[in-house]
């Protein structure tokens, strides 16, 4: 009589199971600000310069398309470097104006994607938001930092909805830290 092992049964058992599984396509991501945008509230007003100078932002990922996947389900979206700009320019606008009587900007803001992804293991969710900013300042010095949004929980749907609120905690947790370096270069307390 022949040993049959589990561990050798696997590989054929999941060939049997897969047979009927259906390939799905990948999930495409729409993104959109939670609270409509205004244009006029993403620039300085005309007689209002402001403090940072935002370039556009850099897209370095591998794969610009590609955000990963949660739970098999794969998530797509071209997007995020809207979304995230977006995001920048507001906070600009919202915490940096200039005060009156105070000429251009102090620092020039140039930031790059490095990283946004989700992902999961077993039931639980990560997405990440890794954002890399070059700060040069008005002698034309640079320095370089890097800020990351990341949020784990459980998979509860997995559904389009919890993907892109999970990149918008991330997104926002990168403007949280953005912000935050800004005010300290400039000796700005943060507006509420």
């Amino acid at each position: 009589m022949a040993k049959v092992s589990l561990p050798g049964l696997i590989p054929p058992l999941t060939v049997l199971l897969c047979l009927g599984c259906e390939v799905s396509k990948p999930a495409r991501l729409e993104f959109s600000p939670v609270v409509p945008v205004r244009a006029e509230s993403l620039q300085p007003r005309p007689q209002q310069s402001s403090l940072v100078l935002l370039a556009p932002l850099e897209d370095k990922r591998p794969d610009p398309e590609s955000l990963g996947q949660v739970y098999g389900r794969s998530y797509n979206s071209g997007e995020i470097v809207t979304w995230v700009e977006g995001g920048l320019r507001e906070m600009v606008a919202q915490h940096f104006a200039a005060p009156p009587g105070q000429a251009g900007a102090r620092i020039t803001l140039r930031p790059r994607i490095l990283k946004a992804y989700l992902n999961s293991v077993t039931v639980s969710r990560i997405a990440v938001l890794v954002l890399e900013c070059d700060f040069v300042g008005p002698d034309g010095g640079s320095t370089t930092q890097v800020f990351r949004g990341q949020l784990q929980g459980l998979v509860w749907a997995a559904g389009e909805d919890e993907a892109k609120g999970a990149l918008l905690r991330c997104r926002d947790q990168c403007l949280d830290q953005i912000q935050g370096e800004l005010s300290k270069r400039l000796a700005v307390k943060p507006a509420s």
